[in-house]
């Protein structure tokens, strides 16, 4: 579960390093080279991992806390949700 974690709150991390820190090396904002929608400019960018994170956090983190009260069902439904919001990220960044 902390590797599922880690994956939760790494577009925490983006969103800190466009977001608060302004360093934009290495990334190419802007309709160019088939970017992704959310890459036309470092804010939106930064909202759109503010969104992804919060929301993978969320569910990872309720499904944490209900494995170890032991109520496995709503864990399993969390970790569920967690998969499907992962996955539409990841279609997001790839299709869109």
């Amino acid at each position: 579960m902390s590797f599922l974690f880690l994956i939760a709150v790494l577009p925490l991390s983006e969103w800190w390093i466009i977001g608060f820190e302004k360093n934009y090396d290495g990334y190419a904002f802007g309709l160019i080279n088939e970017n992704s929608w959310f890459y036309e400019t470092p804010e939106l960018y930064a909202n759109v991992m503010l969104t992804e994170g919060l929301v993978q956090t969320t569910f990872i983190s309720l499904s944490i806390y209900f494995f170890f009260k032991k109520e496995y069902k709503k864990s399993n439904y969390l970790l569920l949700f967690f998969f499907i919001s992962f996955l539409l990220a990841l279609i997001n960044v790839n299709f869109f």
